[in-house]
């Protein structure tokens, strides 16, 4: 990852940053620590190696039987095995013929058992082979990441219950702006992911390793990264700054764990421009999101009539002061 210093701007008024720092998942591979054995499906495709005997190496998928034709030996029953025990057939019933035979290795390429599909405002909709099955966030960042005209407050999942189909809706910019780990929506192969569309907004990057700025600033969309400011500040700058109800005193910086989880973390851009505090406008990387909260209605009742207020206190010790100088 690369990290790029930015530059702090101050102002009359104090803002506050949201930094969410958050990069595309990462292919699982079989045996991954954490994961169970993989265990091949219908539609799989595999490679298969023979050190010993290289002219029987091959490329194979799995038929809709569960069923593989490995070179020399035929049939193989394959679905529900996992890698390990189909080896362990197909080097004992080569070595038969070739007794030289001492390993036989195979290698899933594709997952297309545990496939899921992601459609709508994404850089790359199609059909995504991986393992483990990612959830909703990963499944849409592997899809090159929401476009401009994406809608993460609206985003639908096609699931299959009872035999029939069942339509979720989930709003995923509420999720990431949510407090500590954010357990995403999960996937089962076979679903689908759909990311409606919103009217375009003005100076944003169609980019899978943009940076994503959201909530409450003028022009929300993806950003690409640029020579100069690209710290949190600068990026909210260039979504046309914090919109008139935007919380600028808690930002939550959001970044992906291991698991699929994310971590959310509470800046305060306030603190930053007000005391110069660098660790509230940390550096942004390709793929970060950036989600700018709205302030509580009390607190923007509060300062809509600060003037008010301040002009009532103002006029009240004018009239004490007269008054004292009377007496």
């Amino acid at each position: 990852m690369i990290r790029i210093t930015g530059r702090a701007l101050r102002s009359g008024a104090a803002w506050l940053l949201l930094a969410c720092l958050l990069a595309a998942p990462a292919r699982a591979q079989t045996g991954a620590a954490g994961l169970e054995p993989y265990r091949v499906g219908p539609l799989d495709e595999l490679i298969l190696s023979i050190p010993q005997q290289g002219e029987l190496d091959r490329n194979l998928t799995v038929d809709e039987r569960g069923i593989i034709n490995a070179p020399l030996i035929g049939e193989v029953e394959a679905a529900g095995r996992t890698l390990t025990e189909i080896e362990r057939e197909i080097l004992e019933r080569i070595q038969v013929y070739h007794r030289n035979v001492t390993r036989v290795s195979l290698e899933v390429v594709a997952y297309n058992s545990r496939a899921i599909y992601v459609l709508g405002a994404v850089h790359e909709p199609g059909k995504y082979a991986l393992y483990p099955v990612p959830n909703v966030w990963q499944a849409i960042r592997e899809a090159g990441g929401v476009t401009v005209e994406g809608d993460l407050s609206r985003v639908r999942v096609f699931r299959q219950r009872d035999g029939r189909q069942v339509v979720e809706t989930h709003n995923l910019a509420t999720l990431l702006a949510a407090d500590g780990v954010v357990e995403m929506p999960s996937l089962a192969p076979g679903e689908t992911v759909e990311v409606p569309t919103r009217p375009a907004q003005p100076g944003a990057y169609a980019g899978s390793d943009g940076v994503y700025v959201m909530g409450q600033v003028l022009q929300p969309g993806v950003y690409r990264m640029e020579a100069g400011a690209n710290d949190l500040l600068g990026f909210i700058l260039r979504a046309g700054g914090p919109a008139g109800h935007a919380k600028l005193d808690k930002v939550h910086l959001l970044r992906p764990r291991a698991d699929g989880g994310l971590l959310r973390f509470e800046l305060d851009l306030e603190r930053y421009l007000d005391r110069g505090d660098p660790r509230q406008n940390p550096e942004i990387m390709p793929g970060d999101t950036i989600y700018v909260p709205e302030e509580g209605t009390f607190t923007r009742a509060l300062r809509s009539n600060l003037g008010i207020l301040t002009s009532l206190a103002t006029l009240a010790t004018t009239l004490w002061l007269i008054s004292d100088r009377n007496n």
